[in-house]
């Protein structure tokens, strides 16, 4: 289990990281600016490590799931989607084919095109590139992440795209939310305006700092199971 992460102090970063007084007298840096530097790294390198160790909390945690607990989250999360007056006023929608450990999104698939809607999924590139093409189940494969994606490289403009239903592991109560780390979506996401929205399970809602390029997601629904 996730437990609240502890800010740390001062004295402590300084122990573990920042230059000893002997070593500090052969820096040309001047003294304080050298311990920024040092301490802003320690900081840094700590972030670092406390997502990890979140990615790890969480996907145990989800892979410990029930088949019947990650269907009635999957039907709990299509009906809270299609709630929302984005949803219902929305022409094209971008979702994911989930993975084994993930909420079921067949049910948001089939629902989306009962009601008419374009339906995209993701696909992605090297250096961190991604793209949302029309799905289509007959048109998928096997990425090397163990992801299923489209074939087909007709990308749909993000201006076209009124919902994107984005995956994670972890959220924090901005929005802000932990993926696999490859960054794809918060790079799409910088630019895009329309409506982003994340069905997740409650033990999914956890601290931590976000960094200056994560992108937050608009709306978080979360699924209480307490009150099924």
């Amino acid at each position: 289990m996730v437990k609240t992460l502890k800010e740390p102090t001062i004295v402590s970063l300084l122990e573990k990281r920042l230059l000893t007084i002997g070593d500090m007298k052969n820096d040309q840096t001047p003294m304080w600016q050298t311990m920024v530097n040092r301490l802003a790294f320690v900081v840094e390198e700590r972030e670092h490590m406390e997502k990890s160790s979140i990615r790890k909390s969480m996907l145990t945690r989800l892979k410990n799931l029930s088949e019947q607990e990650r269907q009635a989250w999957g039907e709990w999360a299509c009906q809270a989607i299609s709630e929302l007056v984005a949803y219902q006023e929305a022409r094209t929608i971008a979702t994911f084919l989930s993975m084994p450990h993930e909420v079921d999104t067949a049910h948001l698939i089939k629902r989306a095109q009962r009601d008419e809607k374009r339906v995209l999924i993701p696909k992605t590139y090297a250096k961190g590139r991604m793209v949302f093409v029309p799905y289509d189940a007959h048109d998928v494969m096997l990425s090397s992440f163990g992801v299923w994606e489209p074939q087909s490289d007709e990308a749909v403009g993000a201006s076209e795209i009124d919902v994107i239903h984005v995956p994670g592991l972890a959220w924090n109560e901005a929005g802000y939310r932990i993926g696999y780390g490859g960054g794809f979506y918060d790079r799409y996401l910088e630019d895009y305006q329309g409506m982003t929205v994340s069905t997740i399970y409650d033990f999914q809602r956890c601290y931590f700092i976000e960094e200056t390029f994560d992108q937050a997601v608009r709306k978080v629904l979360c699924y209480e199971r307490n009150n099924q």
